[in-house]
């Protein structure tokens, strides 16, 4: 489980996410925290992934065989995961959230399933993983067109606060942003006082919420 915000700003695009894994390959299941997002080695394309396993795999042929002056990126990048998908065993749906900065930053939603690969150009914003989360209440109440440095901002208390409601597949945060001149991420050195800030933020919101029904006045026997 993960949870992921692609994000279209009024200069260029965000991906902010958690960086929680699963390693089940012994008999003990561990969890371990490690970046979610591949590049290519260019700088010119990001890719989150969630889901199955094999989006990872998917990512990582889309990094290597897309090229940068593609007119219609939707096709080639529909081409390039339909052909890698079906080479692979199915184990369950992944879906790819896609930066790329040239010509102009883009965001897409790659959705990998039974009947193969579908491709949206994203306009505004998009959650995938553990999208029914409540969390993500925040994304959809405060979205606007702003710059991406805020709607990351944004993104990052749904990350941190899913935690809350889906602690055992929800944990760590990682932002990239996406502008024409290239991919900038955060420091992972700085995601503890980005994680204490938030969780002020959370306390403070519960004060303000209970301090709201002091102003609340209730008529007596007006039931019955």
């Amino acid at each position: 489980m993960t949870i992921q915000f692609g994000l279209v700003g009024s200069d260029g695009v965000a991906i902010v996410g958690d960086t929680l894994h699963f390693d089940s390959s012994s008999a003990i299941r561990t969890t371990f925290k490690a970046s979610k997002i591949r590049y290519n080695s260019r700088g010119t394309i990001a890719i989150a992934w969630a889901g199955d396993g094999n989006g990872l795999l998917v990512s990582k042929r889309i990094a290597q065989e897309m090229p940068d002056d593609c007119d219609i990126p939707q096709l080639r990048i529909e081409e390039i995961a339909e052909k890698t998908w079906d080479s692979l065993t199915y184990g369950g749906d992944s879906v790819l959230l896609i930066a790329m900065r040239t010509p102009e930053p883009r965001l897409f939603r790659l959705h990998l399933g039974k009947v193969g690969a579908s491709i949206h150009n994203v306009l505004d914003r998009v959650c995938s993983g553990d999208a029914p989360n409540i969390a993500a209440y925040f994304v959809e109440r405060y979205y606007q067109r702003r710059p991406i440095e805020e709607l990351a901002a944004i993104a990052a208390h749904s990350v941190l606060l899913a935690h809350k409601f889906n602690s055992g597949g929800i944990g760590g945060l990682e932002i990239t942003l996406c502008r024409k001149s290239g991919f900038t991420s955060m420091p992972v050195s700085v995601v503890p006082d980005i994680e204490a800030e938030i969780q002020q933020f959370d306390r403070n919101l519960e004060t303000t919420l209970l301090s709201c029904g002091k102003k609340f006045t209730y008529a007596p026997d007006v039931i019955g």
